[in-house]
């Protein structure tokens, strides 16, 4: 980032007035629990991606000083795998091994906040590159953090897709205010992806809402008083490109 800075600092603040802070797969703050590598393929629920050295590390340190040292061995052992449905998987599922138990809001609440403490360090290492700018420069470059938008399950009460994907947000819990309020901190503008995509044209079976999903982030950056911005998977010219336009303003 300072060898972007250095090279292009003429064009900060006038032509660039922008600049995406790549936080994960496709540039997304997010887990890569939906890769398409040939392992997962949609609406699979996804993997919880917490079991390199380092997060393994990680987990047992907080389940010792949580007091539960049995629950630093490893992630959900009943969480399904990559291409399974919350139906019949037992941790999305209500029960005393689910999402909902004490080891479940442990896990969850440990494995998300892991994600928001990866983006809070690294935007803050970009607030600081792009952020000093010598008095000259009249609008400051806007930092923009893009997430994943995880609509598939989102009816469900264990929202799976989103939760494998480090987004703690169920029916229960607003996952993108924690997000929201990090980045209120950096100044950061929220960027999110799906905007073409409309609930009639998604098939049902698979519990997906777009539309709310995109109304709960709104709620959230109106929230935290930050920036929303976000792009299309493809171009629309039709009512659903005028609604979001709408609601945008």
């Amino acid at each position: 980032m300072s060898s972007f800075r250095k090279k292009f600092e003429s064009l900060m603040g006038t032509i660039i007035e922008e600049v995406s802070v790549g936080l994960g797969p496709s540039g997304e703050l997010r887990y890569p629990s939906h890769n398409r590598d040939g392992r997962w393929r949609f609406p699979g629920i996804g993997e919880f991606q917490c079991y390199d050295k380092y997060m393994m590390e990680d987990l047992k340190m907080a389940a010792c000083q949580e007091g539960k040292p049995e629950w630093g061995h490893s992630g959900p052992g009943n969480a399904g795998s990559y291409n399974s449905f919350p139906s019949g998987v037992p941790f999305f599922e209500g029960g005393v091994e689910s999402f909902l138990s004490d080891y479940g809001c442990f896990f969850l609440d440990w494995y998300s906040g892991r994600l928001i403490c990866h983006a809070d360090a690294i935007i803050s290492v970009a607030a600081n590159i792009f952020n000093k700018y010598p008095e000259r420069i009249e609008n400051p470059v806007l930092l923009v953090a893009k997430i994943g938008g995880v609509y598939w399950w989102y009816l469900s009460v264990s929202h799976a897709a989103e939760l494998t994907a480090g987004y703690y947000n169920t029916t229960l819990r607003d996952g993108y205010d924690p997000l929201a309020l990090m980045l209120s901190r950096h100044g950061a503008v929220l960027h999110v992806s799906c905007l073409d995509m409309i609930d009639r044209e998604m098939p049902s079976a698979y519990l997906c809402s777009p539309e709310s999903l995109l109304k709960q982030i709104r709620e959230a950056s109106g929230k935290r008083k930050i920036e929303l911005t976000g792009q299309n998977a493809n171009e629309r010219l039709d009512k659903a490109e005028k609604v979001w336009r709408a609601q945008s303003r």
